[in-house]
């Protein structure tokens, strides 16, 4: 969105350590007990919320990565592939059409029940390894997706 001209905002909204799902600890090749990184933000263009997107990461990749402070210049992949030397190769997108919940609607500012789009990414390193499952929740009216 910077790159065309929108000023944007990222709202940290949750970085922690934590046990992730079990389908997420699978899709990473994790154990189902790994230590996992979850970093939850709100994606907003000219003061209106677009997204949320929650990204899980294993915490033997990014060791400490749950207290580096992100910003808009230092947002997660910058941290990746910066401090971590981690560079996104791959991903693999399953995109659907999914129904707002009570909080994603609060969070989001629509009503309760609204369309978004869901995308949900496995990215992987050059090594095939994957770095991080994520799942992106973006309004359907504010957004347009292109393959």
């Amino acid at each position: 969105l910077r790159h065309v001209g929108y000023r944007t905002e990222v709202l940290i909204l949750e970085q922690a350590l934590r046990v992730a799902p079990l389908e997420i600890t699978q899709a990473l090749g994790l154990s189902d007990k790994a230590p996992t990184i979850v970093v939850r933000r709100r994606i907003s263009a000219e003061g209106t919320p677009l997204a949320l997107i929650t990204s899980w990461l294993p915490k033997a990749v990014f060791p400490g990565l749950e207290k580096k402070k992100m910003s808009a210049t230092e947002d997660l992949w910058s941290i990746m592939t910066g401090f971590y030397k981690r560079v996104p190769a791959s991903a693999e997108n399953v995109v659907e059409i999914v129904r707002s919940t009570a909080q994603e609607s609060e969070m989001l500012g629509v009503g309760f029940d609204s369309p978004l789009f869901e995308i949900a990414c496995i990215i992987k390193d050059r090594s095939g390894r994957p770095i991080e499952h994520s799942t992106s929740h973006w309004i359907t009216s504010r957004v347009r997706v292109h393959f």
